[in-house]
C-alpha cells in the first residue's frame, strides 16, 4: 500500500512570514497540532504546537511578534505519495515523528500522513495474519488424556 492511499490531503498551512499567533489560530481552527510552512508553493518547514509552547511561550516571547520562519523546523524529512507505508513507518520511527509531510518531486506539499493514518492499514494486516494463524489451529504436545488441538476458548 502506498502513502497516497492513506494520507490526508487537507493540510493546514501558513507562510514563514505569518505570526506564530496566526499559526496557532489556524491550528485551533483546523483542530491540528502541526501546520505546514509554504513559500512560493513549496514546503519550507513545519511548525507544531510544542515548538510554539517551548520556543515562544515558555521563552516569554510575544506570539504576535514572532514569525513562523524563526521557530519552524527547517530540517525536513518527507515522503512521496508513491512511498510504501512500511517505509514511511520506518522513517517515522527512526526520527521519532508523529507526522510526515508528503511532497512531489518539486517539493510541493501533497498531504501529510500521521501515525494514526499508518496504524489503520497495519492493524488490518496484523489482524489478517492473526486470523490466518488461528485458522491453522496451532497444536501443542498432548498431555496424558488430552486432545492434540488447543481449546477454542483460547482464541475467543
Amino acid at each position: 500500500m502506498q502513502i497516497k492511499d492513506i494520507m490526508c490531503d487537507d493540510v493546514v498551512s501558513v507562510s514563514p512570514d505569518a505570526s506564530v499567533k496566526e499559526a496557532a489560530k489556524k491550528m485551533r481552527d483546523g483542530n491540528c497540532g502541526t501546520v505546514a510552512v509554504i513559500e512560493d508553493g513549496r514546503l519550507v518547514g513545519m511548525l507544531n504546537d510544542r515548538q510554539i509552547a517551548v520556543n515562544v511561550v515558555a521563552g516569554g516571547r510575544n506570539p504576535s511578534r514572532v514569525r513562523v520562519g524563526e521557530v519552524m523546523s527547517k530540517r525536513l524529512v518527507t515522503s512521496t505519495p508513491e512511498m510504501d507505508i512500511i517505509d514511511a513507518a520506518k522513517i517515522m520511527g527512526k526520527h521519532h515523528f508523529r507526522r510526515l509531510p508528503v511532497v512531489d518531486r518539486e517539493h510541493h506539499l501533497r498531504g501529510i500522513v500521521s501515525i494514526c493514518d499508518l496504524s489503520r492499514p497495519l492493524k488490518e494486516y496484523t489482524d489478517s495474519v492473526l486470523d490466518e494463524l488461528i485458522r491453522e489451529r496451532p497444536t501443542r504436545p498432548a498431555r496424558f488424556g488430552e486432545s492434540q488441538t488447543m481449546p477454542q476458548w483460547m482464541f475467543a
